[in-house]
């Protein structure tokens, strides 16, 4: 049985970090997975970039998540200035339509004032949950829009099509991610507090 005093969490958030677990594992993969694609059809080197900069803001999370919790903020910091990081390599890609490079240099904007509300609980939620749906349209519109042929000559049609879709998808698995960990960091410091 399940018992709030043992974990300093309620149930709710518990659920919420195991989706967060699962989150994290799928996401981590494919970055390595998008990563070793990268690689091997000799694409852009700004994309490798970006993909090792997910996958340390993947890793930062992690420690922040095993160890650094009950610590200071600096790895959830890192982990959200490696995606900063991976946001602004993104927005200078060529294949970038205007209506990507805007939702990009907003979502850079929220999550640079994000990090300057994590002591506002309520105020971090609200600029999360904005994140969210700014990452989703991102998404969303780039996968209606996005084309093969951008990245150039790749081996397989099938799997180009599949990374470039989970690479797309990669901002909405941070921004749950980094939501998930918001939302039982602000409870677990309230019932401190």
């Amino acid at each position: 049985m399940y018992k709030k005093d043992k974990y300093g969490i309620k149930k709710s958030h518990a659920i919420l970090l195991f989706i967060q677990m699962i989150f994290f594992i799928i996401g981590f993969l494919a970055q390595i997975g998008i990563l070793i694609f990268v690689i091997k059809n000799n694409l852009e080197p700004i994309m490798i970039i970006s993909s090792i900069s997910i996958i340390l803001s993947f890793i930062a999370i992690f420690i922040y998540a095993i160890y650094g919790f009950n610590k200071k903020d600096i790895y959830y910091i890192i982990a959200i200035a490696f995606f900063l990081l991976a946001i602004l390599i993104n927005n200078i890609l060529p294949f970038r339509d205007i209506f990507q490079k805007i939702t990009l240099t907003l979502l850079f904007g929220i999550y640079s004032s994000y990090i300057f509300a994590l002591k506002n609980y309520k105020l971090s939620n609200y600029i999360i949950l904005f994140a969210t749906i700014i990452s989703l349209t991102f998404s969303i519109y780039s996968s209606i829009t996005s084309n093969i042929n951008s990245l150039g000559t790749v081996e397989n049609g099938f799997l180009t099509f599949l990374m470039m879709h989970i690479s797309i998808f990669t901002p909405v698995i941070i921004t749950i991610l980094f939501g998930a960990t918001c939302l039982v960091r602000n409870e677990k410091r309230k019932n401190i507090e």
